[in-house]
């Protein structure tokens, strides 16, 4: 039994208790059960009484019947409890864990259709466990320790037989779990595959439609959907192979203890009515080991998800999000300082003893080679990233001694890529202030002149943009992404490579609004283009992750002759 899934399940005391007394009390409900039967056969068949005579034992069987259904439905409705409160909080572990982990290391970490899976099936197979197998498990083991107590007294032949045969089904369980292990591990690992895959076509679909692609990966996703179809298969037919093994040893066993007893019965070694109760009580002994058997294969799949979710869950986390100190409530008007920040990839690569002050209400841009260390900048700035060593201090705020969430909400950041949802227009522009009205969102585009731009839509702020922004053009998701900006309440924008892959048209109309919006706010952006560097009131140099000089644009032009040649061979 995989060792998350008993951590989960007692973390809830007072339901498992539920559960385990639900249980005692079926079991004694049903030992009552069968000796009211008992009583009555004998009584009428036997003793040849009335059926009034047996009013005591009539009123004994209806109550232990009544007492076995109360007990079922306190036990299901106890687990299907245990299941939805487990299945909540370790959903909202996982989206707790994404967060500390962080969006970066997350992309580079874990598969996206695989996070979803494990979000999506590898919580709900939890049910599995939870609200079937764990149940049974308990009564597995109480219902035959109940029942021996009575029979060991009363027989203890046939309690001998019920003692050695039962770990006999056990064994066979396990044995045959072994294989069913090993089918539901292949099962799971095919069905993450699938998951990632998928969503990698579904991304990539208007591409491969492009490329004439489409029909080679449909027979990918077919391919890989047999193979998993045929994964699956194998695991039934491992839990159909339990199933007729467990049925087939406890029917032996109950017919060893049924021949034992007629045997005696016949020598007078035991009276009637305990012999009858006791067969009637066989089945019921060895029901819980068999209805366990068949829900093995759902406690293998329950265990590879919570193995998957219990490495998601151990992952290392951003030494960010695990800061733990109060929110500075006296903000300055310092502005972003960087002060020997050094960072390092494990492949090596990263920035070494930075050191630079922004301008307070201008437009800095980072510029420098590819791979020089200007995005490793601006996630440090952002909070994505954590200083290995070094400090970065915003608005009387330390990265890493204050509270990140705080940092962010002074910070807007608009990523190279903005993802659009595929939501209203509206909602996608109030995306960082959904609180915003219409009216303040219009107030924006207004001073962005941007109004033309967003008359253009059909249905106008309700028009539903498609998943990824799949009708747009990058301009057009750039522009979305500088107006969320713009209604965050955030004194510093952060901009990384906007200008990528755009037109000069486009280019310039971006342009045009990040200069509205450096009115009252301050700008640090990643740029290549000699119009994007020109149009910054103030540069940085970033090369090989070190700095190599910094000032306003203006003098740079006059007395730097690297940031002149630099601008002469920035490509437009």
């Amino acid at each position: 039994m995989n060792p998350l899934l008993l951590q989960l399940v007692f973390k809830k005391p007072l339901l498992l208790a539920l559960i385990a007394l639900s249980s005692i009390l079926g079991a004694i409900s049903i030992l009552a059960w069968c000796y009211y039967l008992a009583e009555i056969i004998d009584g009428v068949f036997l003793c040849h009484l009335a059926v009034s005579d047996l009013s005591y034992q009539f009123a004994g069987l209806a109550c232990a019947l009544i007492v076995r259904l109360l007990a079922g439905l306190v036990s299901e409705e106890a687990a299907l409890r245990l299941s939805n409160n487990i299945q909540a909080e370790v959903s909202a572990d996982i989206l707790l864990k994404m967060r500390k982990i962080g969006p970066l290391a997350l992309k580079n970490q874990e598969n996206g259709g695989s996070l979803l899976n494990l979000l999506s099936e590898g919580v709900a197979l939890l049910d599995g466990f939870l609200r079937l197998y764990f149940p049974l498990f308990l009564k597995a083991i109480i219902f035959p320790i109940v029942f021996l107590i009575f029979i060991f007294p009363n027989d203890p032949t046939s309690g001998i037989i019920m003692l050695v045969t039962a770990p006999l089904v056990i064994v066979f369980m396990i044995l045959i779990g072994r294989f069913s292990a090993i089918a539901s591990k292949r099962s799971w690992k095919v069905l993450e595959q699938i998951s990632g895959y998928l969503q990698d076509v579904i991304y990539g679909l208007t591409t491969l439609k492009l490329l004439g692609q489409s029909e080679k990966q449909g027979e990918k996703i077919a391919k890989i959907s047999d193979k998993f179809r045929r994964t699956n298969l194998n695991v039934l037919k491992v839990a159909f192979l339990s199933a007729f093994t467990l049925e087939l040893v406890t029917t032996i066993s109950i017919a060893m203890v049924a021949v034992g007893l007629g045997i005696r019965l016949i020598e007078g070694g035991v009276n009637f009515p305990i012999a009858l109760m006791i067969i009637f009580l066989a089945p019921e002994y060895y029901l819980p080991l068999r209805n366990l058997g068949s829900q093995f294969h759902a406690n293998l799949n329950a265990a590879e998800a919570a193995e998957s979710i219990g490495e998601f869950l151990g992952a290392e986390e951003n030494p960010l999000c695990r800061t733990q100190t109060a929110d500075n409530a006296d903000l300055t008007a310092e502005g972003l300082s960087f002060k020997n920040v050094s960072y390092h990839y494990p492949n090596h690569h990263g920035v070494d003893d930075i050191s630079f002050s922004l301008p307070q209400g201008q437009i800095t841009v980072l510029i420098g080679p590819s791979g020089g260390g200007k995005t490793t900048v601006l996630n440090l700035a952002a909070g994505l990233l954590a200083p290995q060593a070094g400090t970065i201090n915003y608005l009387g705020m330390t990265l890493g001694a204050s509270d990140l969430n705080l940092w962010q909400e002074h910070i807007a950041y608009i990523p190279q890529a903005p993802h659009i949802f595929s939501l209203s227009l509206l909602d996608n522009l109030r995306l960082y202030n959904p609180q915003a009205t219409l009216s303040d969102v219009q107030a924006v585009i207004e001073r962005l002149d941007l109004r033309d731009y967003f008359a253009k839509f059909p249905q106008g702020y309700e028009t539903i943009l498609g998943e990824d922004g799949q009708d747009l053009s990058g301009g057009q998701k750039q522009l979305i992404a500088i107006v969320r900006a713009a209604l965050k309440p955030a004194e510093l924008i952060i901009c990384d490579e906007f200008s990528q892959g755009l037109d000069l048209l486009s280019e310039e109309k971006i342009l045009s609004s990040l200069k509205r919006l450096a009115q009252d706010k301050t700008l640090l952006l990643a740029a290549h283009r000699k119009n994007c560097v020109e149009f910054a009131d103030y540069a940085i140099k970033i090369a090989q992750g070190r700095l190599c000089y910094q000032g306003y644009t203006a003098d740079l032009k006059q007395n730097n002759a690297d940031f002149r040649r630099y601008l002469g061979g920035a490509y437009e």
